[in-house]
């Protein structure tokens, strides 16, 4: 099952590309707020370093973290939305 769905599986949308540096670097139109995972096999240190080209990004990288960070951030992006409302 696993061979038949990775050699026949499509996105029904297509995938979000990398935003490149030079429009990191000129900012975004909106505010925005990255957390990030301590340590995260998946990103690394790239994320933070990507991160922190886009100017007046809130950027907060969380400790001690699981896959349930979405979770954890909750309380942190409801006052994010309410500061940028």
């Amino acid at each position: 099952m696993i061979a038949a769905a990775s050699s026949s599986y499509a996105n029904s949308l297509p995938l979000p590309v990398t935003l490149s540096e030079r429009l990191l670097k000129t900012g975004l139109p909106m505010p925005v707020y990255i957390a990030l995972s301590y340590n995260s096999p998946m990103t690394g240190d790239k994320a933070l370093e990507q991160a922190e080209l886009i100017p007046n990004a809130e950027i907060r990288v969380w400790e001690n973290t699981t896959r349930s960070l979405p979770t954890e951030v909750t309380a942190e992006l409801e006052a994010f939305w309410t500061r940028n409302e």
